[in-house]
């Protein structure tokens, strides 16, 4: 998400993020542009940068990120086939629900 931002920066000439390069330019007094060779480079690298991160971090859908912020909600079968079992114990338990439920 970090690195679409910063993208998204470059693409307005705006390079706070990279803070030596920012500083270099105000150094010197050289006014960004889309044409700068530095600014080209630098979205080059975050777009690799992006592209090796998600294959590490695929984008995952919201069902992963509502288990930990509230299995009771989702549905067993929204849950990996491996983790399904395990799942239907964990919301059949009255010790997850009195410890995960919010309060």
């Amino acid at each position: 998400m970090k690195v679409e931002l910063w993208q998204t920066k470059l693409d307005e000439n705006k390079m706070y993020m990279l803070s030596t390069l920012s500083g270099f330019y105000e150094e010197n007094e050289v006014e960004p542009d889309q044409n700068n060779i530095m600014i080209i480079t630098a979205k080059e690298h975050f777009h690799i940068l992006g592209d090796e991160i998600s294959i590490y971090f695929p984008h995952l859908p919201d069902t992963y990120f509502g288990l930990a912020r509230s299995p009771f909600t989702v549905k067993v079968e929204d849950v990996p086939e491996t983790s399904q079992e395990e799942f239907i114990e964990l919301i059949n338990s009255d010790v997850a629900k009195t410890d995960l439920s919010p309060s």
